[in-house]
């Protein structure tokens, strides 16, 4: 199952002109305000994306090459949230005298080894993120292309290569002398690549979640450098908890830190809270996510926040603690967990891909929304964000159809915007299509529905909508249901048949 098939895309290019400002815009379509209008730039660049190739002329290798392109154009962000970044089109960056990338953001890209070395890696590339790259694309293939580029591997500062495998020989991280910032989440690095790692001397940010990793231990040889670490989910982590807060506590330059546990692991050796009493850790910490680790207590926490007056953001979710009010040095700290709807909502922002993690907080803000007297758009928009993002997953589609019935029962579906029940009917819509033999879930997409206000004054396609309900199977035992499917078939038939008698009327 793929988790997560919308995510921000795209390749930011500079003009080579010296004239020319040296502003980047980046354009993500799937995560864009349903309330907004879509902007002109989106517009421009989807034009561009649509007719790519009648702006090109082909090369002998078959890849695209631009007919004209003005130098007047300074930014350029193209094809990958379109889905249109491939051998072909990636071509376009092989003119290096025309088109000047710094940044090039292309995971989930269908490009080869080849088209990755000939196209990307000849720029001087600050930021590179090939993170489940298709076509079995290796970190061994990315590291070789990169370290054959003089200019790349000299300029390159940031590389994130979440999701991919190490096969083949592999030439050595510690040739990105430049480098300070590595990502490496849910790969199969191992002790032997974390020691090699440990050795660059520039770098500042690590990601090592997820991977194979049993013994922290080559971390102290950045203890003097070493600023941000996330390593979150390290399932493999075979050191007692004495030895990893002995580790940890070294890093005395620390601004954030997740050891959060995706498990949610409720009893145990209570890491975080030893963490958390460990006398003079992390005095310059700004962040720190203990999710998931049960046996946190408020007191701990309070202390911790109390003496750090520079923190910014807290994670307590299935801690157990969460449930006092903490202040930070200027009253700026957010948390995030499951005491309130602040901490909700910040963890629904924090960990939208996260799906443990979101079933959990999808829960608990249910069960706080269940009697809500005010509307709260703000809330209905990060659930549906979340729905978007998970639409095979049967459970948070219950959870998030749940959520959005709480949030626009009765009077509350009048405090939301038109377009944003839109964009609530579009999803319950595809929850249905995706699942339509789950009757609780199809139970919490019609209890929603079923509202004058949705069904007569919000804009959707309701001929489809017609179509798609009255398709879904005609065996449910549940008498209510059944009564909710003709309630709303109704509404909608009698629309489309007076919305076509209307049309008819117009063109007499």
């Amino acid at each position: 199952m793929r988790r997560l098939p919308h995510r921000q895309r795209c390749a930011s290019t500079h003009d080579v002109r010296q004239d020319t400002p040296t502003t980047c815009v980046e354009l993500s379509s799937s995560l864009r305000d349903e309330e907004g209008p879509v902007s002109l730039t989106e517009l421009s660049l989807s034009w561009v994306c649509r007719h790519v190739k009648g702006l090109c002329v082909s090369r002998e290798d078959g890849s695209l090459k631009f007919l004209h392109c003005p130098p007047s154009i300074a930014i350029f962000c193209v094809f990958l949230f379109s889905g249109v970044l491939n051998d072909q089109t990636v071509g376009i960056f092989q003119d290096v005298e025309l088109l000047r990338l710094r940044r090039a953001f292309v995971q989930y890209s269908q490009i080869s080894v080849d088209s990755f070395k000939l196209a990307l890696c000849p720029h001087k590339l600050q930021e590179l993120n090939v993170s489940h790259i298709h076509n079995n694309i290796s970190i061994s293939d990315i590291l070789n292309s990169i370290t054959s580029s003089t200019v790349c591997r000299q300029a390159l500062r940031t590389l994130l290569i979440d999701g991919l495998r190490f096969y083949g020989e592999t030439v050595s991280f510690s040739t990105l002398r430049g480098l300070k910032k590595l990502s490496l989440a849910w790969t199969d690095l191992d002790d032997k690549n974390l020691e090699e790692i440990c050795s660059m001397p520039s770098l500042e940010s690590l990601d090592i979640s997820g991977t194979n990793i049993t013994d922290l231990s080559p971390l102290m040889n950045i203890q003097s450098q070493l600023k941000f670490l996330t390593a979150h989910g390290l399932q493999k982590l075979s050191m007692p908890t004495s030895a990893i807060i002995s580790v940890l506590s070294k890093l005395h330059l620390l601004m954030h830190l997740d050891i959060s546990n995706d498990k949610l692991v409720t009893e145990g050796d209570h890491l975080a809270e030893k963490l958390l009493e460990h006398p003079g850790v992390f005095q310059n910490l700004v962040s720190l996510d203990v999710s998931g680790w049960g046996g946190v207590n408020d007191a701990a926490v309070r202390v911790f926040v109390e003496e750090r007056r520079g923190m910014r953001f807290i994670g307590l979710l299935g801690t157990g603690a969460g449930g006092v009010e903490l202040q930070s040095g200027d009253g700026m700290l957010k948390v995030a967990g499951e005491s309130n709807l602040p901490q909700l909502c910040e963890a629904l922002r924090r960990y939208r891909e996260r799906e443990t993690f979101i079933r959990e907080v999808l829960a608990h803000l249910y069960t706080q929304t269940i009697e809500m007297e005010e509307p709260q758009p703000i809330i209905l928009k990060l659930v549906l964000s979340v729905m978007r993002l998970y639409p095979d997953s049967l459970q948070v589609q219950l959870l998030t159809s749940a959520c959005v019935f709480n949030l626009t029962q009765h009077e509350l579906v009048l405090g939301m915007t038109s377009l944003l029940l839109g964009a609530a009917v579009k999803q319950l819509l595809g929850a249905m299509k995706s699942f339509p033999n789950h009757q609780q879930l199809l139970m919490n997409c019609l209890l929603t529905l079923c509202s004058d206000h949705i069904l007569q004054v919000i804009p959707f396609d309701r001929y489809e909508a017609a179509k798609l309900i009255m398709m879904l199977p005609g065996n449910q035992e549940d008498q209510m249901l059944q009564r909710m499917v003709v309630a709303v078939l109704s509404n909608l038939v009698s629309q489309v048949i007076n919305q076509s008698g209307q049309h008819h009327s117009m063109i007499k």
